[in-house]
């Protein structure tokens, strides 16, 4: 009898173990940066609201797999009031620190990155001054 209870502990634990490290955490996502009845889209051209946005193409690096593959076509805005734990954003603060990675943690004004493909957050310390734009969109 002990065995078999011991046996379908095992079962349960599994299954749960499985199920919860399978679950895609949702709590990292960034909200919607800019509302959809914002974004206008023409035969020529799109527009975004009252925004500057600019666009480039993402170096290829790996490091934001697979939300934003390599060579993707990335927008990003300058202008922004304030940055969120979720938020892809790219920085400048040094050759070595210059990514496109998303915030991970935010204290007393120190924001930590990772890559969402990389192991480890990012070694640079980073401040609100270092970050010089917000990813708000992207074309695959």
């Amino acid at each position: 009898m002990k065995i078999i209870i011991i046996f379908l502990f095992g079962i349960f634990f599994f299954i749960f173990f499985i199920s919860y490290a399978s679950e895609p955490s949702s709590d990292i996502n960034p909200p919607n940066k800019i509302p959809i009845e914002q974004i206008k889209v023409y035969q020529s051209h799109i527009t975004i609201g009252e925004k500057n946005v600019k666009y480039g193409i993402l170096p290829d690096t790996g490091s934001m797999l697979p939300t934003l593959p390599s060579n993707s076509t990335i927008f990003w805005v300058a202008e922004f009031n304030e940055l969120n734990i979720g938020d892809i954003v790219m920085t400048n603060k040094s050759e070595d620190c210059r990514v496109t990675h998303r915030i991970i943690a935010i204290n007393e004004g120190i924001y930590t990155l990772k890559g969402d493909n990389n192991q480890y957050p990012d070694n640079c310390i980073y401040e609100r001054k270092d970050i010089y734009a917000l990813i708000v969109g992207v074309i695959y």
